[in-house]
């Protein structure tokens, strides 16, 4: 074995801050399949970071639901998010949602994403009307690739905020500059921030800049970037410091440090 795979010198090294031996301390443990040292050293090392992701991809590679169910009880967020993975990949729905609607934040996304690789937006629907945020935000994302505008409308005028992104998302890609821009004039920020990347889309600089004026911090964004662009095509950089010198952060980043 070579001196700098002497466990008890990267060890050690680790304990003393030393990032790279502690890597190197939990890859080494992997390969010998020490579930224990590794284990000792995520619950206690200084440096636990590397210890845990090597040891709850262990678990997962050995499809020990066990070892990762009780880590991920003790609140080790990545043996939860990989317990996830693999009660997904098992197809195990009812230890996801016994674990969701026990709070599990990644359990909740684990079944949300998996109810829609199966195409079961009905029961994405139930959760989300039962407050379950991850199923409505894969739903609105689900109801947007399908552009079910209706259904989108409906869950957005009720108040649901991934819907009314959703809703946004899916006007945008159908170029309905009309529709977001009433649902912009009405408050919602949402299709104000799609609206505006239609407008640069568009090529539409003075209604970027009216909205802008009013107080439109999305357009204001999109007319920088456009400026931004146009400046880099024509070498012309007067109007992108018009908004720098006016008080736009963004140009003035844009813009680097004065020659």
């Amino acid at each position: 074995m070579e001196e700098h795979d002497n466990p008890g010198e990267l060890e050690r090294r680790a304990d003393a801050g030393d990032l790279h031996a502690a890597r190197r301390l939990a890859d080494l443990l992997a390969e010998r399949g020490d579930l224990a040292a590794l284990e000792r050293r995520a619950d206690a090392a200084t440096e636990r970071r590397y210890a845990r992701d090597r040891l709850t991809r262990l678990l997962l590679e050995r499809g020990d639901v066990v070892g990762l169910t009780r880590r991920a009880d003790a609140s080790d967020r990545i043996a939860a998010e990989r317990l996830s993975w693999l009660l997904a990949e098992r197809g195990d729905l009812a230890e996801l949602e016994r674990r969701a609607d026990a709070g599990d934040e990644q359990a909740a996304f684990g079944l949300a994403r998996t109810l829609v690789q199966r195409g079961d937006l009905g029961e994405l629907r139930r959760r989300a009307d039962t407050g379950d945020r991850e199923a409505a935000d894969h739903l609105a994302h689900a109801l947007a690739r399908q552009l079910d505008l209706a259904e989108l409308r409906r869950r957005a005028d009720t108040g649901d905020p991934h819907a009314s992104h959703g809703l946004a998302v899916a006007l945008h890609r159908r170029g309905d500059r009309g529709e977001l821009q009433h649902r912009a004039d009405s408050g919602d920020e949402h299709a104000a921030q799609e609206l505006a990347m239609v407008l640069r889309e568009r090529g539409d600089l003075a209604e970027l800049e009216r909205r802008a004026g009013a107080g439109d911090v999305h357009a204001g964004k999109e007319l920088t970037m456009a400026l931004y662009y146009r400046s880099n095509e024509t070498g012309d950089r007067s109007a992108l410091q018009r908004r720098a010198d006016a008080g736009d952060e963004l140009a003035g980043r844009l813009l680097g440090p004065p020659r």
